[in-house]
């Protein structure tokens, strides 16, 4: 019986050891698979951040605008000529949006006088006039469409900083009070 035991023992032991070496593999790779994972999701959801990763100087197209009053046509570059242009991108029923209202307006208080500043959104008009009462928007804001099917932005709430150029110099998905110091930076 002790013979059939001690085997047993080291039958089970070796199991155990084996099970522990393979939990270990598995931890790896699934660390290896999540990270993977969410480099595909901020390449899915945020296409504009994806561009910038993937190119060394992004320019953003030439997206065509609308006028909330009037429906007036412009494009993202007519604002562009010889400055800069910060683009706030936000969604009518984004919480994080909302909140990034005060952070906008407070930047545009300070520094429309150097830079051109426009909100835009893809929204109809009467969710982006709601949103711009709801948070008492300040700034400029614009309609834009998809291109070619597609939503350009992703991840709302958006702040860009393009240069005269159209070239996207930065962006900063979400909330982030430290927009306001990257702008100082700049300007």
């Amino acid at each position: 019986m002790n013979l059939s035991t001690s085997k047993m023992i080291g039958i089970l032991s070796g199991i155990i050891i084996l099970l522990c070496a393979l939990i270990v593999v598995l931890a790896i790779v699934n660390r290896n698979l999540r990270y993977e994972n969410s480099k595909l999701n901020f390449m899915l959801y945020t296409p504009s951040d994806a561009i910038i990763l993937n190119q060394k100087s992004p320019i953003l197209p030439n997206i065509a605008l609308v006028s909330l009053k009037g429906d007036q046509k412009t494009t993202i570059y007519d604002f562009l000529g010889k400055q800069s242009i910060i683009l706030f991108v936000f969604s009518t029923d984004c919480y994080s949006c909302d909140q990034m209202a005060t952070v906008w307006n407070d930047i545009f208080r300070a520094y429309r006088n150097r830079v051109a500043i426009v909100g835009i959104s893809k929204h109809p008009v009467a969710a982006i006039m709601q949103y711009i009462s709801r948070n008492r928007v300040e700034f400029p804001v614009y309609k834009y469409g998809e291109i070619q099917g597609i939503d350009p932005f992703g991840t709302l709430p958006l702040t860009m900083f393009l240069e005269s150029n159209g070239k996207i110099k930065w962006s900063i998905p979400g909330i982030n009070q430290n927009v306001k110091n990257k702008i100082m930076e700049e300007i």
